[in-house]
């Protein structure tokens, strides 16, 4: 029988049915955001808050994340949403769980039969403490916020998985395809999720593709932010390319890619989605802005990014490494979510929807 095992730390399971082939939505980030969020109940403290996210949440995000719910049958066991959920930069510890809750509430109801399972986010655990001008330029300041983080979003998963309670750090084995949700920000960092993703996979030496989620992409794929990596990337690298079809699922640049990587006798996939909804509703073209390591290298050195350290150190860790394929799109013709096909021979491909067009704008065939 096939079976749906949720697994914690401790590897505790529950189980339930599952499908042959299925399909998963995957959403980037979608920063949730309004400017109530942003004032203290005094009025005293006044927080800067993102325009452009704000009038998203006025509907344009509400149609995408409606788009995407009409695509799903009971063929989807779950959806993943891959950090920064919210904006945050609230002010007040009070706003970030109220923002926290409200947010999840405002998503689930388009998915109110499925499974919506997060990863951890680095704008879902960050208050701002101050905002000051110097030179007429806004300086401010923010806290990690992981305990409001833990006592209000992690109860919701726990719900969600049907468990008294839930970690950061999470997996989920659907139809022998082990998911494992990896908290790129958990303290002490980064030991602790690297001591869970180390037992999640020698406690599952068998199962059929890996799906490893994080915020914070693990290989350098986007020429926004290159340089900002999964901490301890080099490890984390070694550690899955040990495992054969490993599959990573990422955010956070905003600029949805694609990279396939030889590490030893091993092929890494990365596949970077945005949701990010400022145009949806328009129709656009997808267009791709790099496909080869040397157009990625040319496009950084042009612009004058290679100069920046994190960018450069990046690079040099690609650089020995085998690109079997690569694919980096302009950020804002790719924008919406993702639908993977997994199915029963092993295959999984990705279907990009960047508009409600019935059609996807790209397929990329990830295993």
């Amino acid at each position: 029988m096939k079976k749906f095992i949720l697994l914690l730390v401790t590897l505790s399971v529950t189980l339930l049915p599952a499908a042959a082939d299925y399909q998963v939505m995957v959403l980037g980030d979608i920063h949730f955001d309004a400017k109530k969020y942003h004032t203290s109940p005094d009025g005293k403290i006044v927080t800067r808050y993102s325009e452009p996210y704000v009038e998203m949440w006025k509907g344009k995000a509400q149609n995408m994340l409606r788009n995407s719910a009409e695509k799903m049958d009971k063929n989807f066991p779950f959806v993943i949403q891959l950090g920064d959920f919210i904006q945050g930069y609230t002010a007040t510890n009070e706003g970030l769980a109220q923002m926290l809750t409200e947010s999840f509430y405002e998503v689930k109801k388009f998915f109110p039969n499925h499974k919506l399972l997060v990863v951890k986010g680095n704008h879902d655990v960050r208050r701002q403490t101050s905002v000051k001008f110097v030179n007429g330029k806004m300086i401010q300041t923010a806290s990690w916020e992981h305990q409001i983080y833990e006592q209000t979003f992690l109860p919701l998963m726990a719900r969600e998985l049907g468990r008294a309670s839930v970690k950061s750090n999470y997996a989920v084995v659907y139809n022998n395809d082990l998911y494992i949700f990896y908290d790129d920000f958990a303290e002490p960092q980064p030991q602790t999720s690297i001591n869970f993703l180390k037992d999640t996979l020698d406690a599952h030496p068998d199962v059929r593709n890996i799906f490893f989620i994080t915020h914070i992409p693990l290989l350098p794929s986007g020429v926004y932010k290159t340089g900002w990596l999964l901490p301890s990337y080099p490890e984390v690298v070694k550690i899955l390319a040990r495992r054969r079809n490993v599959i990573i699922l990422a955010g956070n640049s905003h600029q949805p890619s694609f990279l396939q990587l030889k590490v030893g006798n091993n092929t890494l996939t990365q596949l970077v989605v945005s949701s990010i909804a400022y145009s949806w509703g328009s129709s656009k073209n997808a267009e791709i802005i790099a496909d080869s390591k040397e157009q990625f290298y040319a496009i950084l050195n042009k612009d004058g990014k290679m100069s920046n350290p994190s960018t450069s150190k990046a690079m040099k860790f690609l650089e020995p490494l085998k690109v079997e394929k690569l694919i980096i799109y302009r950020r804002e013709t790719m924008r919406g979510f993702a639908v993977l096909k997994i199915r029963d021979n092993g295959s999984v491909d990705a279907e990009i929807y960047n508009s409600p067009s019935p059609r996807p704008a790209a397929v990329i065939k990830l295993r």
